[in-house]
């Protein structure tokens, strides 16, 4: 298998995963405009999204396992990493930006 095939693989985990959250958040504002009474989980589910991502990434990673595409498998562990990153910087950035308002 050749190293571009390789990457094409992991870049195409990464975007699934990235597409699958991006469905949870277009649930969670389809949910807001029907005025669902769970409104506020679906909006809790997006704002602990590092969290929420476990319910819909394992069972995905699993998928790539069971079919033996494991350059797909890193693509979403590699997803699944960054999401948290970004989810923990912005988590700490509006903990910083509510510390210091008056």
């Amino acid at each position: 298998m050749s190293s571009e095939n390789k990457a094409a693989e992991i870049i195409t985990g990464i975007v699934f995963l990235f597409l699958c959250h991006g469905g949870l958040v277009a649930l969670s504002l389809l949910m807001n405009w029907l005025r669902l009474p769970l409104t506020g989980v679906a909006a809790a589910a997006v704002f602990a999204i590092s969290l929420t991502q476990l319910l819909y990434a394992i069972p995905l990673y699993l998928r790539y396992k069971r079919r033996r595409r494991f350059n797909a498998m890193k693509g979403v562990v590699i997803g699944m990493i960054l999401t948290v990153l970004l989810n923990g910087g912005c988590f700490g950035l509006l903990l910083w930006a509510l510390s210091t308002a008056y």
